[in-house]
């Protein structure tokens, strides 16, 4: 009798259930530090105004843990200016009452760099609790440099919890944004 399951692929990705282990869990090595999760309570924070927003990336000369790059007020308008350049970065945005998540990458970021924060992706935007969904940020496909569209791409963000829902939809689904 052959064992099947040394037969089955073994797919990377964060907190992958391992058939061969039994059910355990294994974690993609993404290290996100204290502070994101901290910063991300402060925007989450009805009576704080001075954080509606978070970027987060890699520490310097890290390859997996992952730390607060920048934050601030002003909404998606400064987060999007604050965008760093040749960087992959996760990070967290006040749209109303609800909050959004992102992944970007600028077209400079290093192939290798871009790669592995796509695996680390679901470990950092889990930090980020309490989320409504996630929004994909992207170049203007009008050849605007300097502009970035944000498009919902999670279902649960694009479902209307609440009666002012469409209007915050509205504001997020196809938006552009001047870079820095």
């Amino acid at each position: 009798m052959t064992d099947n399951k040394s037969s089955l692929p073994v797919v990377a990705g964060t907190l992958q259930t391992d058939p061969r282990s039994g059910g355990l869990k294994r974690s993609s090595g993404v290290n996100v530090l204290p502070c994101v999760a901290e910063t991300w309570s402060q925007v989450r924070d009805d009576k704080n105004e001075d954080v509606n927003w978070l970027i987060a990336g890699y520490a310097s000369n890290s390859k997996t843990d992952i730390t607060v790059i920048a934050k601030g007020p002003g909404g998606m308008d400064a987060c999007s200016q604050s965008l760093p350049k040749d960087q992959a970065v996760f990070g967290g945005i006040r749209v109303g009452q609800r909050f959004v998540t992102f992944f970007y990458t600028d077209e400079g970021t290093p192939t290798m760099q871009k790669g592995r924060a796509s695996m680390h992706k679901n470990g950092v935007l889990n930090v980020l609790e309490g989320a409504d969904g996630e929004v994909e940020i992207q170049r203007a496909q009008n050849g605007d440099n300097q502009a970035l569209e944000l498009n919902c791409v999670t279902e649960s963000f694009k479902k209307e919890p609440a009666q002012n829902a469409a209007s915050e939809q509205k504001k997020c689904v196809g938006q552009k944004f001047p870079i820095g």
